[in-house]
């Protein structure tokens, strides 16, 4: 990637490109996430499933997921998310495999040199993924909060992505780190994917709703008219949340 210089004579303190590179634009950025997100759901998927870690039994209601295996899914997540994009926005590789599809590199926002390790783990760190952590205290509450603040969280990043003359986001701020890709048009099937994950997303807020409803509804309704003894599912969510969370 070639290097931006540092400043101009109207803003020194802003990145100024060379020609032939334009700040990589928010479309293609949460597309690449989105495809990166996909790629890292397959590394931590598949070995704990070699392992069983995900193994039910064949009855109905299978057996509660377990509080250690929990933890252990969870911390292996972070992990591997972190080792993941760590290694590929340091040295030499400068994007992930994500944002290689969209033309996008990630560098020193002042002279273009790859992210230094140090770097990288700030940019990581103020990306807020970290609080998932959280959820680990056997707190329920604790949890919730822990989700809506890290959802509030990504919310702000990507609003300040959007809203930044340079698309750098608060994390690339921090970091001291920007986004270039080749110029030249949009990729519209990148604002595609975006708009098609944003559907998913309300669509899942809905079902969300609807199943809030359903159980406010049922809370009053004698269940077991409805379901055959021990296959009700409502019990199965509830001891599964005590499972995790058991205060």
């Amino acid at each position: 990637m070639a290097g931006p210089t540092v400043g101009s004579a109207t803003d020194p303190a802003r990145p100024v490109l060379p020609d032939g590179l334009v700040f990589a634009d928010a479309y293609s950025r949460f597309a690449a996430y989105l495809l990166d997100g996909v790629l890292i759901s397959a590394l931590v998927s598949i070995p704990p499933a070699v392992l069983g870690l995900y193994a039910t039994s064949s009855t109905y209601p299978p057996e509660p997921m377990a509080r250690a295996t929990f933890i252990g899914v969870t911390i292996f997540t972070l992990a591997i998310q972190a080792a993941y994009f760590l290694w590929f926005w340091t040295a030499g590789r400068r994007a992930t495999p994500g944002q290689r599809v969209f033309g996008i590199q990630v560098g020193n926002a002042f002279d273009g040199r790859p992210l230094t390790m140090t770097q990288a783990i700030t940019r990581w760190l103020a990306m807020g993924w970290w609080l998932n952590i959280l959820v680990l205290l056997p707190f329920l509450s604790l949890a919730i909060a822990a989700y809506a603040v890290s959802f509030a969280w990504l919310a702000v990043v990507a609003v300040s992505i959007v809203l930044s003359p340079t698309k750098q986001g608060i994390h690339d701020r921090l970091a001291r780190s920007a986004l270039v890709r080749p110029a030249g048009p949009t990729n519209r099937w990148a604002i595609g994917c975006v708009w098609l994950y944003v559907a998913f997303g309300v669509f899942g807020l809905v079902m969300l709703a609807l199943a809030a409803s359903m159980l406010n509804l049922l809370s009053g309704i004698d269940r077991s008219s409805i379901y055959p003894p021990g296959m009700d599912p409502f019990d199965f969510l509830g001891q599964q949340i005590r499972e995790f969370w058991p205060y």
